[in-house]
């Protein structure tokens, strides 16, 4: 079949107009994190450390959380589609309760008993004692974050991803100044160290939620229902409709996070070298999958609108779309990723053993965000847009934890294999996803229309 017979300048403008914010946003955020922690690596190791304390605690949670909400865009995306919009004021309340209600645990957990996260780690005294008022912010910014995801999601819903890109711009902005003058004790403030950036964080962080609240009463979220007046009134089938969907993504989610944590510990244990090398590699991974995930994010909206309207021939065009998008997309942004490592690594002070052996993983790169955003694709986008979570969730444990770990884990302990033939091995994940979801997308079993009412 030609290219051309299945491409739709429409879909694709559409997946673009709101994939493309998401990327830039989530582009933003990871970036902002890591011009934190140059701003406080320049005071000490003792206040790296201790930012790393709280910054590895938000990664976790920030997953829990984002977890919770991918679910509800599953069931958004359809639903908000329907002239009748109880079903989804409804999810949308549902949503919200399972967004607010572990992250108001978890700050209390944070702020009020801040050695409990803390004596997860061995650390100094001195680490100790400033990791403690930072960890209490990290635990103010989660209810915060939650808010903001759930206000991102319903913007994107309604496609109007812009407005969150401009509050998130907003966010930076005045995160890095508050940051810069609290951290230093620049324009007139106080210089309070890694506290500072914690306070930067939380005060920017609501910034951004006053400009999305400013928006909301443009969205079909204020115009389906008010949370307080309606929080008693939603079905109770909407609940159990929730979890079947949100509850195997946020479990997959997580257990991808750990599985993606163990594997950098077995690469870290090889030795020091490839400790340096991972280090290096893996931001630039991460761009590149944020860069994507937004396309891949948008796909889904796309296609689960289709869905929502019964619109089963669109959604299909728009599935060929996506597929088609993620292989281009995935293989410009692996090969931009590329060369901006080829750039860095000829500008680093790094040993030129190191640097040769960088130079020859890059290219590993490529392949790896090209499966990655092949697999993403078919299903974060498609399986998922139709409710098909437990196969993905049942894929997702088969493919990293029964398959992809142990044979890095036999590769790295008992073959001894090379770094560059270890990571080739890391790419059978996605390649095995690829294939399984290719045949199950052509079963057709993802066209579903999701209810959470008797119909």
């Amino acid at each position: 079949m030609k290219i051309s017979a299945f491409l739709n300048c429409s879909v694709l403008k559409s997946i673009f107009a709101l994939g493309v914010p998401v990327s830039i946003q989530g582009f933003l955020l990871s970036s902002l994190a890591f011009v934190d922690a140059i701003m406080v690596a320049s005071l000490s190791d003792t206040m790296l450390a201790a930012m790393g304390v709280g910054a590895r605690w938000f990664w976790f949670i920030s997953i829990l959380l984002f977890s919770c909400i991918s679910g509800a865009g599953v069931l958004l995306s359809q639903f908000s589609e329907r002239e009748d919009l109880t079903e989804y004021r409804d999810i949308a309340i549902v949503s919200f309760l399972s967004l607010a209600v572990p992250s108001i645990v978890i700050a209390s957990i944070f702020i009020f008993y801040p050695s409990i996260p803390i004596s997860a780690f061995t650390v100094s005294v001195d680490v100790e004692i400033n990791a403690n008022i930072y960890v209490q912010c990290i635990g103010v910014l989660a209810p915060l974050t939650a808010t903001c995801l759930f206000l991102d999601c319903i913007f994107r819903i309604d496609k109007k991803s812009i407005t969150p890109l401009i509050a998130v711009v907003a966010e930076v902005i005045i995160n890095i100044t508050l940051n810069y003058g609290l951290i230093y004790g620049h324009f007139g403030l106080p210089q309070l160290g890694v506290v500072g950036a914690g306070i930067g964080s939380i005060t920017a962080r609501i910034v951004r939620i006053m400009i999305l609240c400013r928006f909301l009463h443009l969205t079909t979220l204020v115009k389906s229902f008010c949370v307080l007046s309606n929080i008693f009134r939603v079905d109770k089938k909407s609940f159990r409709v929730y979890y079947s969907v949100a509850a195997p993504v946020a479990v997959s989610s997580i257990l991808w996070g750990i599985g993606l944590f163990v594997l950098q510990l077995v690469y870290a244990s090889i030795d020091e070298n490839t400790l340096a090398i991972i280090s290096l590699l893996s931001p630039l991974e991460v761009v590149a999958m944020t860069l994507v995930g937004g396309i891949v994010s948008g796909a889904s909206i796309v296609i689960g609108k289709h869905l929502g309207k019964h619109e089963y021939i669109q959604a299909e065009i728009a599935k060929k779309n996506a597929i088609f998008l993620s292989i281009v997309i995935g293989g410009i942004v692996g090969l931009a990723i590329v060369i901006a490592g080829f750039f860095i690594v000829s500008v680093s002070e790094l040993s030129e053993h190191v640097k040769s052996d960088i130079y020859t993983l890059l290219p590993v790169i490529i392949l790896a965000v090209a499966f990655r955003s092949l697999s993403s694709m078919q299903m974060q986008a498609i399986l998922k847009s139709g409710g098909d979570v437990n196969f993905c969730f049942k894929v997702d444990v088969i493919c990293q934890w029964l398959i992809s770990l142990p044979i890095i884990v036999i590769a790295v302990y008992y073959w001894e294999l090379a770094l560059v033939h270890v990571l080739l091995l890391a790419l059978l994940e996605d390649i095995i996803k690829s294939l399984i979801s290719y045949y199950r997308i052509k079963e057709d079993s993802w066209k579903k229309t999701l209810y959470t009412h008797s119909q």
